[in-house]
């Protein structure tokens, strides 16, 4: 027979020819040495081919092998924040702006209040270091927050995100309450007689500050002297050069001044910054004392315990819990801090 052309020995390769016709094939290139190397080249082409196009197993890649839980800490990482940011939205909007468009109406914005605490002396020079610490944490805090967002192999990271998100939100609904309106002053001086019952909250700002009277209510004053003889069912928050409280406090006092007298009796807590403070031997303290400050002397009774950094802490009151002062000390049964 004549010689194999290429289409046949490709039918052959691929078992497309008849059974005599493949028998014939080959029989022939038994016989002829031309057609069985074409036949050979042939099919080690095919077979190269053929492995050429056969699929190799690969290693999944490691982005597709994350588990389906670690990508969805992704998206509890983004719905903890979302709740977050909904919740301080919500106490922006239902408890700081009211209570600072209440302060711009009554003529004391930001500026002004700033003007009022710095230059016109109602706050002590040392605030400025107080004010840098503040600057400080809020920048750290800031910096905490940003790197949450960082990718993190943490697997309970999805955990941390909801808890997150429910504590805010949880905190926003409590604090997001309808905003009282405070009862708010911005004078030289203000005295409020004993007469005088003020059943709110008061925000006083003025140099000279005088309470006779009852505050039904929390005490927020900012001033360069405060004197308090009357009655406050709440809290005395106070910022003042010298700040002298005689009177009686049902709740906490907290208190930043450069000198600070306290004759009276304070239900709960006390917690202080100042420079020289004075808690007579007639002062009662229901709680605990937490100051801060260069001298502190305290004569009277605190009912929980003391926590004191100074340069100078004499201490010749009762202390009803644990003592702990940092600094000189000028008794010797104290145990330092």
């Amino acid at each position: 027979m004549n010689h194999i052309d290429e289409i046949t020995c490709l039918l052959y390769l691929d078992g497309q020819l008849d059974r005599p016709a493949a028998d014939e094939l080959a029989a022939h290139v038994r016989e002829c040495e031309n057609c069985g190397a074409m036949l050979r080249a042939l099919e080690h082409e095919s077979l190269g081919f053929a492995s050429a196009f056969t699929e190799v197993d690969e290693e999944l890649p490691a982005r597709l092998a994350e588990p389906e839980r670690a990508r969805a800490a992704r998206w509890a990482w983004l719905l903890g924040f979302g709740v977050g940011g909904a919740a301080a939205y919500a106490l922006w909007a239902s408890v700081i702006e009211p209570v600072w468009d209440s302060l711009t109406q009554v003529g004391f914005g930001g500026s002004s209040l700033l003007t009022l605490a710095v230059f016109n002396g109602a706050f002590w020079k040392g605030w400025s270091s107080m004010i840098d610490t503040i600057e400080t944490t809020a920048v750290v805090a800031l910096g905490i927050f940003a790197l949450s967002f960082l990718p993190l192999r943490w697997p309970r990271r999805a955990t941390i995100g909801i808890v997150v998100g429910l504590l805010a939100t949880v905190a926003g609904l409590g604090l997001a309450q309808p905003a009282t309106a405070a009862e708010v002053h911005k004078e030289h001086s203000y005295r409020l007689e004993k007469s005088q019952v003020i059943h709110d909250d008061l925000i006083v700002a003025a140099q000279s500050v005088e309470i006779d009277g009852t505050v039904d209510g929390d005490l927020i004053v900012f001033a360069r002297s405060v004197t308090v003889r009357g009655h406050v069912t709440g809290d005395i928050l106070g910022f003042a050069q010298e700040m002298r409280v005689d009177g009686t406090v049902d709740d906490n006092i907290r208190a930043f001044a450069n000198t600070l007298t306290l004759n009276g009796s304070v239900g709960k807590n006390v917690s202080i910054a100042v420079a020289n403070a004075d808690i007579g031997a007639d002062a009662k303290i229901g709680g605990s004392f937490t100051g801060a400050g260069n001298d502190m002397m305290i004569e009277g009774s605190v009912g929980r315990g003391l926590l004191a950094a100074g340069a100078h802490t004499e201490i010749e009151g009762s202390i009803g819990g644990a003592t702990r002062v940092a600094g000189q000390q000028r008794r010797s049964d104290l145990q330092p801090y």
